[in-house]
């Protein structure tokens, strides 16, 4: 049980979430212009050098879907159990917010493969050109 005015990190990222869900419809946007201007560049390139901007445009996709992620995910986090329910609701809260612990690290894990994959990719783009 959580005591009053403490905080576990699932109401964090959903203040954090819900602090930035004006910016979800823009991650969407610029995710779909991302997407587009990569497919645009591989539809329309002949070589090498009229590929310059893919692997930032990829990498802008790959950020801006994460975050729209994140926003739809963490915007609403099942409440905290409560003592003196049924045990089947009981049992319910604590499995729903089981999931979201395990979201929770999923998508931490994720994003620091994304960084690491950003920043080795973002490396190999200024070797080339």
């Amino acid at each position: 049980m959580v005591k009053e005015g403490q905080r576990v990190i699932l109401e964090r990222l959903q203040e954090l979430a819900r602090r930035y869900m004006k910016a979800r419809p823009w991650m969407l946007v610029l995710a779909t212009l991302s997407l587009g201007a990569g497919t645009w560049i591989l539809m329309t390139s002949g070589d090498q050098a009229d590929d310059i901007a893919f692997i930032p445009v990829m990498l802008l996709f790959a950020w801006a879907t994460m975050l729209h992620s994140f926003l739809n995910l963490f915007a609403h986090v099942p409440p905290h159990v409560q003592p003196g329910g049924k045990f089947g609701n009981r049992l319910t809260a604590r499995l729903k917010r089981g999931a979201y612990y395990l979201f929770a690290i999923l998508m931490a894990v994720v994003s620091l493969l994304l960084l690491v994959t950003t920043l080795q990719m973002l490396s190999a783009w200024r070797a080339m050109y």
